[in-house]
């Protein structure tokens, strides 16, 4: 995964020092086919970025990029998932906890 390099430095960050009330899965749509097609995994091209909410339905909202590249390039800067993480812990408030593994 191109993206790979800001999912890792963002995640290890927030191991040693939470920023909110978000957690990080990464999930392996050939392994999770049915969780991937219910939350529309793929519908916008690969790789998916989607959060989920108590005000969103439980297919979640999409990533909104803020550059005119390929999302797994934009987000494979640290500084760039760091910013959407954040984004996404102002709109839930709280603590931020981040985690990975299959949902």
């Amino acid at each position: 995964m191109k993206q790979e390099p800001g999912w890792k430095a963002i995640y290890d960050e927030h191991q040693k020092q939470p920023l909110g009330n978000v957690r990080m899965y990464e999930v392996e749509c050939r392994k999770q086919q049915m969780l991937c097609q219910k939350v529309g995994a793929g519908k916008n091209g690969w790789p998916t970025i989607k959060y989920f909410t108590t005000s969103t339905s439980d297919t979640g909202e999409f990533y909104t990029q803020k550059t005119n590249g390929m999302v797994c390039d934009e987000l494979k800067v640290p500084d760039n998932m760091r910013n959407y993480v954040l984004d996404i812990a102002k709109k839930v408030g709280g603590e931020i906890k981040a985690s990975t593994g299959e949902l």
